[in-house]
């Protein structure tokens, strides 16, 4: 593996280590610290939707599109990142072994997308003024399946292109 390559494994690594920490981390806020921080969020999205529709978010929708941001953001958004530099990682550490086929990579990234979004929720069940819900699951889960169907789809894609390249150069011989 040459420098270059090395670097963009190290750095697809550290950025799924990062999110998949900060989902856990951000698991783990209380109540209060949880409700703030979403509307924060909440509030930067409703100034930007509202700079372009300013009557979009009212005051009788507001709480609504806090939930829905809240929902958006903060569970299919992280794990829509964490799919792709799970995905990634995943795909790294096994695609050179022996036994690497495409239905491992799939097993195993789907299984840990299911097991952090899981894992995620079970936390809050421990948290003071938060509950873990089988929805947020299932929206955690749904993020991270997007990103891992258009990972797949291009490495995929990759190897195939890379495969039919390789037999080519083979006929040419």
């Amino acid at each position: 593996m040459n420098k270059k390559t090395l670097a963009i494994h190290i750095i697809i690594y550290s950025l799924a280590v990062a999110i998949n920490t900060l989902i856990i981390v951000y698991s783990c806020f209380n109540g209060y610290r949880s409700s703030t921080q979403s509307s924060r969020v909440a509030t930067v999205v409703e100034n930007v939707v509202n700079t372009f529709n300013p009557t979009a978010v009212t005051n009788s929708n507001r709480d609504q599109f806090k939930g829905v941001i809240r929902k958006l953001v903060g569970h299919f958004g992280f794990f829509f990142v964490s799919g792709i530099f799970s995905t990634l990682s995943i795909y790294f550490l096994i695609n050179k072994k022996k036994w690497y086929k495409f239905y491992y990579l799939i097993s195993i990234s789907l299984v840990f997308g299911l097991f952090w979004a899981s894992l995620s929720e079970i936390i809050q069940l421990l948290v003071p003024g938060r509950s873990g819900q089988f929805s947020d699951v299932m929206i955690d889960f749904l993020g991270y399946t997007i990103t891992f169907l258009i990972v797949f789809l291009i490495i995929y894609l990759y190897e195939k292109k890379k495969k039919e390249k390789e037999v080519c150069l083979l006929n040419e011989k």
